[in-house]
């Protein structure tokens, strides 16, 4: 896939209810977040330009999404993010809880 476009992701409204569903859950405060293991990326079988493409069409077709964690690694190695490890999620996690503290609710004298 490297040097190549990537295909058009199919049509997000093909999942009936999909998008009003996220939306419904973003408006009652849950962040609506894609968790993916990109092996190909160590195999050097996606680029991270088409790997980027790929996230900007998902984001695009589906509004209601907040974030994109990857791990980019192939399972050879050990590491924290690839699924199911936990490191993507504790990252999103504290992420959060980082931009929650720095959004305070009162005003700073």
């Amino acid at each position: 896939m490297s040097g190549h476009t990537p295909a058009p992701m199919p049509d997000a409204g093909s999942a009936t209810g999909v998008i009003p569903a996220l939306l419904r859950l973003r408006d009652a405060g849950f962040l609506c977040i894609v968790f993916t293991n990109q092996p190909e990326r160590a195999k050097d079988l996606l680029s991270q330009v088409d790997l980027d493409e790929m996230h900007r069409q998902m984001r695009a077709a589906i509004p209601a999404l907040d974030d994109v964690y990857v791990c980019p690694h192939d399972g050879t190695t050990v590491c924290r993010c690839r699924k199911p490890a936990t490191g993507m999620i504790d990252d999103a996690e504290f992420a959060a809880a980082k931009a929650k503290l720095l959004d305070g609710d009162s005003a700073t004298t």
